[in-house]
């Protein structure tokens, strides 16, 4: 028996409430999905610069980049947040949009087609709901984070500036995808710059800092830090305080909430109003950490590291029984306590058979401090034997050639004796002497190379003695 199928309206309406289920709508508002603010500096338009002016329209910008670093974190004001959850709005109701019209053209083309066009009329009912939501949605209800990380937006290492925007900076702003744009002009008139910076919120879409000055040489250092002050205020959104730690020993590490900040004297401007984690360490001193609370004029703080109090280490080597010497100076042999004191030490540690080894001794080494040595690739005592057997037999092939000079020197002068006696051996006692001479010359070199294969036994066997 065939079930009754429900009516199509049901079957719609059925579909249409799995449709928004799965569709990724529900009733949430749209989400902010930047986690950062971020921030451009573009180049400064020159306008009329002589040519030993012109590089001021950078170089005054990377001056203002360099020093704005310090900044790490943005403050969105009411406005700020209502203009970021406007264009957050904006951009979810645009795609929405889209795909409703991109599912309308569908639908029509099913439509022509004859095709069924249920799930169609599901997805439409859903993107239409969606829309509609959108757009009457509070931009109240968007929920947009208070402080942000601040991200400065760099083109390059070798040049970080962004172009100077050549017709509209709200344009060159979204195209850079920044929620601040920081640009200007200087100009040139009958020899006096004038620079204008100016500071647009792509979010709010409008400026909200403006700046114009004269730009004299004895001035410029007063006129940057007068820009650099008012765009600080801008980019922190809140403020602000000098944190300074003048720390003794002078080369500390300096460390401000986890991020190192520099070595000894530390001075970080456009830090945030209240406490502050500073972290102090030294190499041979005990680390001090302590948590300061920032004020408006700012703060100072000048930690004293205590020397770490020599403590003993005991030193194990693999295998045991290695010699230790420090600064040439006998300790004993492994294992060994030894005392550490501030001031790091090299320890050399050396065993028979094995490879000379090097530790460094801190105050703050762990205890045991452990080092395994490795095998040395020949074994001494048969490098000593091989070098003496050597010696021998170049010894002995010096001593046995020793019998031809002599042969040859007694055979020529037989040879003399007969000549003089009037014989016919005159031409033989030439060659004989000549013969002797020449492997007198033999029986000396080998003589020489065994006196240097017995040097070299005598070192092989000094190197056994130490």
């Amino acid at each position: 028996m065939e079930l009754p199928r429900p009516g199509r309206p049901f079957a719609v309406a059925v579909a249409g409430l799995l449709a928004l289920s799965h569709s990724g709508y529900g009733d949430s508002p749209p989400a902010d999905t930047r986690a950062d603010w971020r921030v451009g500096i573009t180049a400064l338009r020159a306008v009329h610069l002589s040519p030993h002016n012109a590089y001021l329209a950078s170089a005054i910008p990377r001056l203002l980049l360099e020093r704005l670093a310090p900044v790490r974190r943005h403050r969105l004001s009411a406005d700020e947040r209502l203009g970021r959850a406007r264009l957050v709005l904006t951009d979810a109701t645009r795609a929405a949009s889209e795909r409703l019209a991109e599912l309308q053209r569908r639908r029509d083309r099913a439509a022509l087609a004859r095709t069924e066009t249920d799930e169609l009329e599901q997805q439409l009912a859903a993107a239409s709901d969606r829309l509609r939501e959108l757009q009457e949605l509070p931009l109240e209800e968007l929920e947009i984070a208070v402080h942000k990380p601040l991200l400065m937006t760099e083109v390059g290492s070798d040049d970080p500036l962004l172009p100077a925007p050549r017709f509209s900076p709200l344009q060159a702003a979204r195209e850079a995808g920044l929620d601040l744009l920081i640009t200007g002009e200087l100009e040139e008139v009958d020899g006096v710059l004038f620079m204008q910076i100016r500071a647009l919120d792509a979010n709010l879409e409008r400026q909200v800092l403006s700046f114009r000055d004269v730009v004299r040489g004895e001035r410029l250092d007063a006129t940057l830090a007068e820009v650099e002050r008012q765009l600080a205020e801008l980019l922190l959104g809140e403020p602000w305080g000098t944190l300074t730690v003048a720390p003794t020993p002078a080369r500390s590490a300096v460390y401000v909430d986890g991020v190192f900040a520099g070595l000894g004297v530390t001075e970080l401007p456009y830090q945030v109003l209240g406490p502050h984690t500073v972290r102090v360490t030294a190499p041979g001193h005990e680390p001090q950490e302590r948590t300061v609370t920032l004020a408006a004029g700012g703060s100072t703080l000048a930690p004293v590291l205590e020397p770490l109090a020599p403590r003993p280490v005991t030193i194990v080597s693999e295998p045991p029984g290695a010699t230790l010497y420090l600064d040439s100076r006998y300790l004993g042999t492994t294992p060994l306590q030894v005392a550490a004191s501030a001031r790091p030490a090299r320890v050399l540690v050396r065993l028979q058979g094995y490879r000379d080894a090097a530790l460094v001794l801190r105050a703050d080494s762990a205890s045991p401090l452990r080092i395994d040595l490795v095998r040395d690739e020949y074994d001494l005592a048969q490098f000593q034997q091989e070098q003496r057997d050597q010696f021998y037999v170049h010894f002995g092939t010096a001593v046995l050639s020793l019998a031809g000079p002599m042969i040859l020197f007694s055979a020529a002068g037989e040879a003399g004796q007969r000549a003089a006696a009037g014989g016919s051996a005159g031409a033989n006692h030439g060659l004989l002497l000549g013969g002797g001479i020449a492997s007198l010359a033999v029986s000396g070199a080998l003589l020489v190379r065994a006196v240097a294969a017995l040097g070299d036994y005598l070192a092989a066997a000094g190197d056994g003695a130490r």
